[in-house]
């Protein structure tokens, strides 16, 4: 995703000691430090990966990062969500939900919604940024840190007509992996239409033991990519419409995740996380 350049601007409401007041609201990009520890056949050692990072934060506080590694399509690797609000000049948040994707950075195990968040947002004439850190519980002793700038993302209104398309690349969900990734990200294409409608399929493999390009079961996906009105980003809703007891999928049938979007337009790259109501988590990017 092409988003190496930050537009610069001022931030937003301080009080009268300098702190910002208000709610960092925006699109921000930048590159992250992830460690901590893993345990492998009894073997521990340490892991410090280096994801990009690809941030969204709304005006209400609700905020959605995206960690990836940056390629043809991107490999989204995880999803941080939650919700938040601003004390003292910090962004703080106590409901941070982990989803790890396949490929993992390497929490094997979903991370519940007790985890801790803190952004810092920063003003001067540089432009906006957020540096902020999330310890996650368990005991791998894992955070990520993560400098992000400001994109402007809630300066150009996001619209259904720059978004309409057809986008093919890799969906990704928390249920693919075993947690040693023993499935591959699953291909898909999707077509968002001029009213915003989204639809597509994701090839799915029939059983965790027949990965592509073994058989492949194709499952309809519907759902709707709405503008923002408070920044450069979509809320987005999409639904798995069928699948089989005997198949893999049938670990996504019914459900119905909801999170957020972004476009860019110089490379044409559309990439979006979703969470479900009982924590599986989809992405996709292309």
């Amino acid at each position: 995703m092409a988003l190496a350049t930050f537009a610069a601007g001022c931030g937003g409401g301080s009080s009268s000691s300098g702190a910002p007041t208000t709610v960092p609201t925006g699109i921000f990009f930048g590159t992250g430090l992830f460690t901590g520890t893993q345990t492998i056949n009894g073997y521990t050692s340490p892991f410090r990966t280096s994801p990009y990072v690809l941030g969204f934060v709304t005006s209400a506080g609700s905020y959605m990062l995206l960690s990836y590694s940056m390629g043809s399509p991107n490999t989204i690797l995880a999803i941080d969500s939650g919700a938040g609000g601003v004390t003292s000049g910090s962004f703080d948040s106590s409901t941070n939900l982990h989803s790890y994707m396949y490929p993992s950075i390497p929490i094997y195990q979903p991370q519940g919604g007790l985890l801790s968040a803190t952004f810092v947002l920063n003003s001067d004439l540089s432009g906006r940024s957020i540096n902020g850190s999330i310890d996650y519980a368990g005991t791998q002793g894992a955070v990520l840190s993560f400098p992000l700038g400001y994109v402007g993302g809630d300066v150009v209104p996001a619209t259904l007509a720059a978004v309409a398309g057809t986008f093919t690349g890799t969906f990704y969900s928390n249920q693919n992996t075993s947690g040693y990734g023993t499935l591959p990200p699953l291909t898909s294409t999707f077509t968002v239409s001029a009213t915003g409608a989204l639809a597509g399929t994701v090839a799915c493999p029939s059983s965790a033991i027949s990965p592509p390009p073994g058989p492949q079961t194709p499952c309809t996906v519907s759902g709707t990519l709405t503008p923002r009105t408070d920044l450069n980003a979509y809320d987005v809703s999409f639904s798995f419409a069928n699948g089989s007891a005997t198949s893999f999928i049938s670990g996504f049938t019914g459900k119905t995740a909801t999170g957020l979007a972004y476009y860019d337009a110089t490379s044409h790259s559309l990439m979006f996380g979703g969470i479900a109501p009982d924590t599986t988590a989809f992405s996709f990017s292309n």
